[in-house]
């Protein structure tokens, strides 16, 4: 794994441990729900041109290119 992605854990691990040892676990469930939130209405959203190397890509299509 990564380094600093196992730092991240652990923080986010103390971050959880804490709010339940000082007796707000309810603070952890809303920031959940609302990660939730926030990733269901950004999927909804259109991704745009997929297309990494040519921007302009999106805007014509070729069929004679995708037989």
């Amino acid at each position: 794994m990564f380094p600093s992605f196992e730092k991240l854990i652990a923080v986010i691990f103390t971050v959880v441990l804490g709010l339940c040892a000082i007796g707000r676990p309810d603070l952890v469930w809303k920031g959940i729900a609302q990660m939730r939130y926030h990733a269901l209405r950004e999927v909804s959203k259109p991704w745009g041109c997929p297309s990494v190397f040519n921007k302009g890509a999106c805007d014509s299509y070729d069929p004679r290119k995708y037989k």
